[in-house]
């Protein structure tokens, strides 16, 4: 009995053995999976409706070809991967069609006998009308038209912009391209017809590697002003503040600066029975309307006081701009300085705290030379 229960299970445990047999036996008629070389360091860079793929395809012999799947591995590209089409570093790169969107891709290595590579994941983005309908061209500003040329101010550069085009008319009449880089705020032109047309395009690159730059839609087409010769600028209308004026010795009032009467003068406060007024003295005018400022003049009741002036001009009253610091010379009469020539509505004198005789500051008449933009 004993021996008959021992021979039932090995009956049994030898049907057992065969069963498992049939369960694996699918994967044992294929023989062992031998992969080949994965893609490795895969990156992406989008541009125009396609996406610029780059990976080492590393030195396995057997690699044939890449295929890169996206959408779920409904969508596919493949490309053939040979030692001649590899960089000096071992790098493989391809450019397939991909319509605008952002997508995850897995890209895979194949060779004969069916071979492939365990898929390597990357994403990636292609862009399109719908990524260039934002761009926006830089804007064009204040154009200061010369004797001989025209400077062309622009607003800031966007952020991935790689250049801006001012597109303008030429004194043959053809229209011509200027190109301005990103960290240049002003174009200087040499040839442009007198109040031509002029607007500006800016070019995108979405990302560093990108194969492809994106323009942006053209800006408000402007003209060029027609030139003016500098000259004395008109003073009626202003007003002028000062942060201080004699009026208990005398009257030495600011607005005396700007009467066009030389016989009159403004002074800083000396009355005797309170002292100067402490520097830095500040001038302000306000022109009332914006001119292009060539130069400033200013004519010293003698020559022996003030050492030393600083120059601000403003659009606004408020955001002041620097346009010079000067030493003065010892000079009777009007004395020009070298400022940073542009346009501007307000003007300042500053009288700084540097200069040692400048407690008792005066001139007989602030001139500025340049031309209202309205003219």
């Amino acid at each position: 009995m004993k021996n008959r229960i021992i021979l039932y299970g090995l009956l049994l445990l030898l049907a057992s053995c065969v069963k498992m047999n049939d369960n694996i036996k699918e994967y044992m008629d294929r023989g062992e999976i031998n992969y080949i070389g994965k893609v490795d360091s895969a990156s992406t860079a989008g541009g125009k409706e396609r996406i610029l793929f780059t990976w080492k395809a590393n030195n396995d012999p057997r690699i044939e070809q890449c295929w890169i799947y996206w959408n779920n591995m409904r969508d596919s590209a493949s490309f053939p991967v040979s030692p001649a089409a590899l960089d000096e570093n071992g790098y493989m790169s391809a450019i397939p069609a991909i319509p605008e969107g952002t997508y995850v891709f897995n890209m895979y290595h194949t060779g004969a006998k069916g071979y492939r590579s365990v898929p390597q994941e990357v994403t990636g983005r292609s862009y399109g009308e719908l990524y260039r309908s934002t761009l926006i061209p830089r804007s064009i500003g204040i154009i200061e038209v010369g004797e001989d040329n025209a400077v062309v101010n622009l607003a800031a550069s966007g952020e991935t912009e790689i250049r801006t085009e001012i597109v303008y008319e030429s004194e043959s009449g053809e229209m011509k391209i200027q190109i301005v880089l990103p960290d240049e705020r002003q174009a200087t032109i040499t040839d442009h017809k007198d109040q031509g047309t002029l607007s500006t395009v800016s070019y995108y690159r979405p990302e560093p590697d990108s194969p492809d730059d994106f323009p942006s839609d053209a800006s408000a087409t402007k003209t060029f002003p027609k030139y003016m010769p500098v000259h004395d600028l008109d003073k009626t209308g202003w007003t002028i503040w000062a942060n201080t004026e004699e009026v208990v010795e005398e009257y030495a009032l600011a607005v005396y600066l700007i009467d066009d009467d030389v016989d009159t003068y403004w002074h800083s406060r000396y009355d005797y029975s309170v002292g100067p007024y402490p520097l830095p003295h500040i001038i302000i005018i306000d022109m009332k309307q914006v001119a292009f400022i060539d130069d400033i003049q200013l004519m010293r009741r003698n020559p022996n006081g003030v050492n030393y002036v600083d120059f601000e001009t403003s659009m606004d009253g408020e955001q002041w701009t620097p346009i010079g610091s000067f030493d003065f010379i010892q000079i009777d009469g009007r004395q020009g300085f070298n400022i940073q020539k542009g346009f501007a509505r307000y003007l300042k004198i500053i009288i700084p705290d540097k200069s040692p005789q400048g407690q008792y500051t005066n001139f007989r008449e602030v001139y500025v030379v340049g031309y209202y933009v309205e003219e």
